[in-house]
């Protein structure tokens, strides 16, 4: 969630890069342009431009993003809350060119008196209809110790292609469910198959807040330790590219940490390989107290 004002950099370990296709190159320049539309002329319109009809985002919880943003215009005569800024480090896109992610350091600005300066690191699920542009179907985030730099010209990881199917769009989502699921119920378990350990890609993206990005499986063991065997996850939905070689879902979690409970948001981008499917991004955002 870009508009979670937090702070956060994406530190990345260096991992081999795939080169850019065409359906890799507009995303990047999807979310490039999204970027700069919110520097230039506010996040309200930016984020009106380029969300979906059908998009979600976490207000605290998900909620339909155009009808909460159609709710909560920038009010007349009050000058800009701050400056949103922030771009693509990581991209991954669907054979079929139909559904992509994008992920990477986002920056928040307000000078003046009380100047605030904080940042993090966005995650955003994109979507494309046949004869139309890249929208934004899912939009989450999380902050960590750092107000990072953001550079609109670095260079873009973008991760290796998957394994399309033959099975239906219907079937493919129902698998998808289940292996998220059976994810929410062993996550913390190192030695099950259905964990975070064995169900996350060598080079997935795996966000927390207060920590920002870190990358592949050294990274999944240290947040399922963590995490602790009280940890469960719930998806509410999902989708599946027309390829069924990519999809997201999205959905709660609880943990249990002394005598609270803590409860979140997820958002999870699958890629499909030999072994089935495995995690490129993960994110997890808590709901602030009291939300």
């Amino acid at each position: 969630m870009r508009i979670a004002i937090l702070a956060a950099l994406l530190v990345a370990a260096p991992l081999a890069a795939q080169a850019p296709s065409d359906d890799a190159a507009s995303l990047i320049a999807a979310e490039r342009g999204f970027a700069r539309l919110s520097a230039d002329s506010g996040t309200w319109l930016a984020f009106r431009t380029n969300l979906d009809a059908r998009s979600i985002i976490f207000q605290p919880r998900a909620t339909d993003a155009q009808a909460w943003y159609a709710a909560h215009p920038p009010r007349d005569g009050m000058p800009p809350q701050g400056t949103l800024f922030w771009t693509p480090a990581h991209v991954g896109v669907s054979s079929s060119g139909d559904l992509g992610f994008s992920t990477g350091p986002y920056r928040f600005e307000r000078l003046g008196r009380d100047t605030v300066r904080a940042g993090g690191v966005f995650a955003s699920v994109w979507g494309r209809r046949p004869g139309e542009p890249w929208r934004v179907l899912v939009d989450l985030g999380v902050g960590g110790t750092a107000v990072p730099t953001v550079d609109p010209e670095r260079s873009v990881r973008v991760a290796a292609a998957g394994q399309p199917s033959r099975a239906t769009s219907d079937a493919s989502l129902a698998e998808v469910l289940r292996v998220d699921s059976a994810l929410g119920a062993r996550f913390a378990d190192p030695s099950s198959p259905d964990g975070l350990v064995a169900r996350t890609a060598d080079d997935a993206a795996l966000l927390r807040d207060g920590v920002g990005a870190r990358m592949g499986r050294d990274a999944a063991r240290s947040i399922a330790e963590a995490a602790g065997a009280s940890y469960r996850s719930t998806p509410i939905t999902g989708t599946v590219a027309r390829a069924g070689d990519l999809a997201y879902t999205y959905g709660t979690y609880t943990r249990v940490a002394g005598d609270a409970v803590q409860a979140g948001n997820y958002l999870r981008v699958w890629r499909r390989d030999a072994a089935g499917w495995r995690l490129v991004l993960d994110v997890a955002s808590p709901v602030p107290k009291g939300a």
